[in-house]
């Protein structure tokens, strides 16, 4: 179970705006300098990974600065389940919202963090802070 202290699941938009060094970016920076835990979904390294070819860059530093800085968190059934419920709902009310931001958000939701992203889709749910 992840640490709850100020604990952070970053979504793979904070991640890119830490890499890009927005004023965004220096937020998630600041978050991880600061010592609170930080947790990562594991589908966010194929986001960011795309991210990197996508820009001609090669996404080894990139995903190795993930995996120094943030935990992995395991892709459970349940979770996977769980995601698939918040994806049912959140279709609703977001038509554009993908089954991969509701896998991280569902990550987030079962570990008791708090997610951490600039994605606009997230707005306004729970245990969301948005950059």
């Amino acid at each position: 179970m992840p640490d709850q202290r100020k604990a952070c699941l970053l979504d793979t938009s904070a991640w890119i705006e830490y890499f890009k060094g927005t004023p965004e970016g220096n937020r998630v920076a600041a978050l991880l300098r600061s010592g609170s835990p930080a947790y990562t979904c594991p589908l966010t390294i194929t986001e960011v990974a795309v991210w990197c070819y996508r820009n001609h860059r090669d996404p080894s530093p990139f995903l190795e600065k993930i995996r120094s800085f943030s935990l992995l968190l395991d892709l459970a059934v349940s979770l996977l389940s769980e995601a698939a419920r918040v994806y049912t709902e959140q279709r609703l009310r977001q038509p554009k919202i993908g089954i991969i931001d509701c896998i991280i958000y569902a990550s987030a939701l079962l570990h008791g963090l708090t997610l951490l992203t600039k994605d606009q889709d997230f707005a306004g749910l729970a245990s969301v802070s948005l950059l």
